[in-house]
């Protein structure tokens, strides 16, 4: 899906909005928290999520001490 925005193909966009639209509703609906989402996804994706994060926040300190 990533790919298909940065692709810039028609509706990519607006299908990835839905899908994001659809899962906080269902979070909502759910009471559900951050953690609890996070429990709730495969491994794989989860682990990957947290090495994101990591980098993310990483490049954010550094930007800060400039």
């Amino acid at each position: 899906m990533a790919k298909a925005v940065m692709q810039g193909r028609q509706g990519a966009a607006t299908h990835l909005l839905y899908q994001l639209y659809m899962l906080l509703q269902k979070k909502k609906k759910l009471g559900l928290t951050a953690t609890a989402m996070e429990v709730m996804q495969p491994a794989a994706t989860a682990r990957l999520h947290r090495i994101e994060n990591s980098i993310y926040t990483e490049v954010i300190s550094l930007w800060a001490g400039i």
